[in-house]
């Protein structure tokens, strides 16, 4: 008896058997490549040019500065600003003309104005027992907070004599005040 074993109809179901068959385990093969390639970096050296990174490399491209060039022309004059008023004005304050010790003097700035200096003079009628002569003992602001800047709105002097000192004086005080 005779078997027919290689018809065309039969080697095209062996070659699509063989081929169904194969195709899986290539699918094997490559799909845990293709799960690799999505986790994996890329190469350090595919972003390098000669082993330099572009940083490097346009760090590179630069030279040493130049000169530097001539000054331009001037831009056109901008508006005047306001015109500055501080408003200082002088004030003043004085003691009785006598020879009672101690004696006080105070310079006050008007409303709206603070004080910026201060200064006082002591006027005596003779130079008699010049030991005992009235002088400072003191200076106070008055109205004044250091901490949060504000100037004080007055300055109070007081003198007094060291001794006997039977004449007449007069303590003056004097303020520079400027609007606030």
């Amino acid at each position: 008896m005779r078997s027919r074993l290689g018809g065309p109809a039969f080697v095209l179901a062996l070659i699509a058997l063989f081929v169904a068959l194969s195709e899986g385990a290539v699918a094997a093969g490559i799909v845990p490549l293709a799960k690799h390639a999505l986790t994996a970096g890329t190469a350090t050296n595919a972003l390098k040019l000669g082993g330099k990174t572009p940083t490097q490399i346009k760090a590179s491209l630069r030279g040493p500065q130049g000169i530097q060039g001539a000054a331009g022309p001037a831009g056109p004059a901008g508006p005047a600003g306001p015109t500055a008023n501080v408003g200082f004005q002088f004030v003043s304050g004085e003691s009785g003309f006598d020879s009672s010790s101690p004696k006080s003097a105070t310079a006050t700035c008007p409303a709206g104005k603070r004080a910026v200096s201060w200064s006082f003079n002591i006027q005596l009628s003779s130079s008699a027992n010049p030991a005992a002569a009235p002088g400072v003992v003191g200076i106070t602001p008055i109205d004044f907070d250091a901490a949060s800047g504000k100037l004080p709105g007055a300055y109070t002097v007081t003198a007094e004599t060291s001794g006997f000192y039977p004449d007449a004086w007069k303590l003056f005080a004097y303020a520079t005040c400027a609007t606030s």
